[in-house]
């Protein structure tokens, strides 16, 4: 019985430890995950670049911005007309 208790305190105190140890490696697994990403990203921008493409992108996202913004000045942003249409629709 007292070698069943030795062992039960042995693993208590591993516990412990591997808590703090299983928080660090969370932690250093997720900064190895945004490390890896942002150099994907960046290898991922570089190619782009010397293929010639990202300008494309660049201007592709400039037009879409644009269309947006075209888009947002034909919606009417008043809060009383939009009340007024719903008290009409009932």
């Amino acid at each position: 019985m007292k070698e069943i208790n030795n062992h039960l305190i042995e693993i208590k105190k591993r516990s412990k430890s591997g808590i703090w140890r299983a928080f660090f490696n969370g932690i250093f697994s997720a900064l190895g995950y945004v490390v890896g990403i942002a150099i994907v990203v960046v290898i991922l921008g570089w190619v782009l670049q010397k293929t010639g493409l990202l300008p494309a992108f660049k201007e592709q996202a400039k037009n879409f911005s644009e269309l947006v913004d075209s888009a947002k000045k034909l919606i009417p942003s008043d809060q009383n007309s939009s009340g007024q249409r719903q008290g009409m629709k009932r």
